[in-house]
């Protein structure tokens, strides 16, 4: 996945550093496009850094609904 993306991440489309280790945040990480449900299919996985691929989450996850804190 890292070579076929040519180790540029696909969330910043900046060079991965193939020295650099986790957990460094511009190490090599894998962004699942479509989460973690789908598993380690090839066709859902991109080459990223470890602070992209944080700072995207999971494509999943979505917002709760807001709860009432207080009543006025």
């Amino acid at each position: 996945m890292l070579n076929r993306d040519r180790w540029i991440c696909q969330l910043c489309h900046r060079v991965i550093n193939p020295l650099l280790r986790n957990p460094h945040p511009q190490s090599a990480a894998v962004h699942h496009t479509r989460g973690k449900r789908y598993g380690d299919d090839p066709r859902y996985l991109q080459a990223a850094h470890r602070l992209c691929n944080q700072q995207a989450g999971d494509p999943t996850r979505h917002d709760p609904e807001p709860k009432v804190m207080t009543q006025w």
